[in-house]
């Protein structure tokens, strides 16, 4: 997870973040952030959900402000808040300074 919420590759500000975030069902997905300097490829999110159990290390006061938004209120083009706010996925988190 970065500072900007995305996660596993998943970019809000990529054009294909409704296939790769909210409706296919495929594994892997191709994302065109514009905020990164290359294509991508992720697990789309109807696999993360299908993870047993999701393990999440971030560093620094600003992810962990990010993180604690994204579970206080679940945001609309937010990877990891509508993955941490899907009621079947445990997260762990793991948060250095």
């Amino acid at each position: 997870m970065d500072e900007d919420g995305h996660t596993a590759s998943i970019f809000a500000d990529a054009p294909e973040w409704d296939f790769a975030a909210i409706s296919t069902p495929e594994r892997y997905v191709a994302v065109h952030p514009g905020s990164a300097p290359h294509a991508r490829v992720s697990l789309s999110m109807s696999a993360l959900k299908q993870v047993k159990q999701v393990y999440l290390f971030i560093a620094g006061q600003k992810k962990l402000d990010v993180l604690n938004a994204a579970l206080a209120t679940k945001q609309k083009k937010n990877a990891i808040s509508t993955l941490a706010n899907d009621e079947g996925v445990k997260l762990d988190v793991y948060w250095c300074a």
